[in-house]
């Protein structure tokens, strides 16, 4: 029994030193290779511009959660941060975050004048083999906003909010797009150095910033096309940044539906709106059973007397891609029960009949006055 149950302690004792010297085995050096230095932008590869921000897809470093340089200083100072340190040409550079896996940093811009430069990436004192890369003169990149490199870019419409197929930016307005990986760019000469197309047309840049990332703010042309899909291509000396980046633009005409049941007085109130300067969209009777415009509405024109399933049914399908809709009631009168059925309805205006064109425009127009958006 004592035999056993020594050769019992001992083995345990065996399991312990080998746990114990698994966990306090000493950690491998960071590896990376060309291919793991990515834009952060669109993920591409094949070379570095002078100030462009990279992704390091790097193995044996950074720490479990993430640590953003925001949490350490400044991101021109910071370049020790999560117990990471990047380094080009034997030189630190700036952390903007580490965590296993994957490190942000910026290519200095001491690079511009070589062909080739190092990387090496260390974490906990142990340093990764130095990785030689191309430099090139310029990577342009336009930040999304999934990260992919594709689809919605990140940008700022005129009002300060972001660009969306809920909120597109209007014909003639100014935007601001981000992007990395335009290299070293000559002082003074930035509109003659970039160049942006929206749907293929030309855009004049108004502004330009350079803070870690570019930003680039442009005039929408008034002959470029809309759309919630509109091609958005950044330039920098003759080198476009990739295909499938888009922005959603529209016509800064103001857009409404028109319901009513009867074809004389809906056309009848089309052609008042419309000599007033709208884009109106006729909607008979046959469509408003789940009803879908061909493009963004800014105000539907409902006839109260309506009934209720299909006037809801008509909301539902036109709020679906115009979340910021208004309502204006045309009703037959304005007795309680009339104003009643137009509040449960969401209109924010009523109109009764008979009425004149001035005033349903001038309802028309209080309702759609233009608001600066919160951000």
């Amino acid at each position: 029994m004592r035999t056993i149950l020594t050769l019992a302690v001992q083995f345990l004792g065996v399991l312990w030193i080998a746990g114990n010297a698994s966990a306090e085995a000493p950690r491998k050096e960071p590896f990376l290779t060309p291919i793991d230095v990515r834009n952060a932008a669109d993920n591409s590869t094949g070379g570095v511009a002078a100030g462009e921000v990279v992704v390091l897809l790097v193995s044996n470093a950074g720490p479990a959660e993430m640590v953003p340089w925001g949490q350490a200083a400044n991101l021109g100072e910071t370049t020790d941060i999560g117990e990471t340190r990047v380094f080009f040409d034997n030189v630190p550079v700036p952390v903007i975050y580490t965590v296993d896996g994957r490190i942000g940093t910026v290519v200095p811009s001491a690079v511009a004048s070589k062909k080739s430069t190092t990387v090496i990436v260390e974490y906990r004192g142990k340093r990764s083999a130095p990785v030689t890369l191309t430099v090139v003169p310029s990577s342009p990149a336009i930040f999304t906003l999934d990260g992919s490199g594709k689809g919605p870019a990140a940008m700022l419409n005129e009002t300060g909010c972001c660009n969306s197929v809920r909120n597109p930016a209007l014909l003639g307005s100014v935007v601001s797009l981000y992007a990395t990986g335009e290299g070293k760019l000559a002082s003074g000469r930035t509109g003659e150095e970039l160049a942006v197309t929206v749907g293929g047309i030309p855009a004049p840049i108004v502004f330009t910033k350079n803070e870690g990332s570019l930003q680039v703010d442009f005039r929408i042309p008034e002959n470029a096309p809309t759309g919630d899909d509109v091609p958005l291509v950044l330039s920098v000396r003759g080198k476009p940044s990739a295909k499938g980046v888009t922005m959603a633009v529209r016509s800064p005409r103001s857009r409404i539906v028109v319901a009513h049941q009867d074809a004389a007085t809906r056309g009848a109130i089309a052609r008042t709106l419309e000599a007033a300067g709208f884009q109106v969209i006729e909607s008979r009777e046959s469509q408003q059973d789940g009803f879908r415009p061909p493009e963004k509405v800014d105000l539907l024109v409902l006839d109260i007397v309506m009934a209720a399933e299909k006037a809801l049914a008509l909301i539902a399908g036109i709020k679906e891609t115009s979340p910021q809709l208004r309502i204006l009631a045309i009703t037959p009168n304005l007795d309680p029960a009339v104003l009643k059925d137009a509040d449960l309805l969401g209109a924010q205006s009523v109109v009764s009949r008979p009425f004149d064109g001035a005033k349903l425009v001038g309802s028309a127009r209080t309702l759609l006055r233009k608001k600066s958006a919160v951000y």
